[in-house]
């Protein structure tokens, strides 16, 4: 068994030292072989970097671009490099109302994906409160970050955090990732980043993929405080209540109410 398998680990993704170059989006897609359209003009300009504008079910990681005007003179735009996908969530809704055990937790915090376990009810999508679960294929199956699960048994470091160059990433026991990033988010408030902060320590549980927002959580596009959508409360719940049918009277047979050929006879 791997170091990286044995003991509760996660990533962590500094903004400020992100330099939006994607080549962990990249790698993401080269290791776990994803599908990527080669036909031209297949992905036409939306007006920003961040391409594809969201997650599907050929990528699994994407990097974000936000802009937005400061009132600060030193810096008039804050550009805020964010990082999408799976946080492989502590208490993940999507894991509590998996019917079939696709999704489940492995003992370092992951929440791993068995594709053929997947019936494509689609539940995982409502209970998310990141919208990550994507489907894909003629059959829909689900397709999200696996923290690259398959290097992790190997003794290897997931492929972004391999492939960062900026030391943007970084892989280690959670509690060691936390420390890191409470000591960069001071850095950056001495350095006059005033609204930095370490996001993910308490959200749903605690998430594995900690994120240091330089100019604070809402500038990422990220929610504070989220917790798993009402759906897998009442999926909890639903499994904790006993349920009970009384039995049901047999009719006598042969059955008057049923016409002759229908009658049954017991012996």
């Amino acid at each position: 068994m791997s170091i990286y398998t044995r003991k509760e680990m996660a990533m962590l993704y500094d903004a400020s030292k992100c330099t939006g170059c994607k080549g962990c989006q990249v790698a993401c897609k080269q290791w776990n072989v994803l599908y990527s359209d080669l036909g031209m003009n297949a992905f036409p300009f939306s007006g920003s970097y961040q391409n594809p504008q969201d997650l599907n079910g050929s990528n699994r990681l994407v990097m974000t671009f936000k802009e937005k005007k400061s009132d600060n003179q030193l810096r008039p735009v804050e550009w805020a490099f964010g990082r999408r996908s799976c946080f492989h969530c502590t208490n993940a809704g999507c894991v509590t109302v998996c019917p079939t055990g696709c999704l489940k937790y492995e003992e370092n915090g992951v929440v791993s994906v068995s594709p053929e376990k997947c019936i494509g009810c689609r539940y995982c999508e409502m209970a998310c409160p990141f919208d990550v679960p994507r489907y894909y294929g003629d059959e829909p199956k689900i397709d999200k970050c696996t923290m690259c699960w398959d290097r992790l048994e190997n003794g290897m470091l997931p492929a972004c955090v391999k492939t960062c160059q900026p030391g943007a990433l970084h892989f280690g026991p959670r509690d060691e990732m936390i420390k890191l990033g409470k000591e960069r988010v001071e850095f950056l408030k001495s350095r006059g980043y005033d609204k930095a902060e370490l996001y993910g320590e308490n959200e749903c549980g605690g998430l594995h993929i900690l994120q240091v927002c330089k100019f604070g959580a809402e500038a990422q596009g990220l929610v504070k405080g989220a917790q798993p959508s009402p759906l897998a409360t009442l999926s909890k719940l639903a499994q904790q209540v006993p349920v009970w049918l009384p039995p049901l009277p047999l009719p006598a047979w042969p059955c008057p109410s049923l016409p002759l050929w229908a009658t049954v006879v017991v012996r």
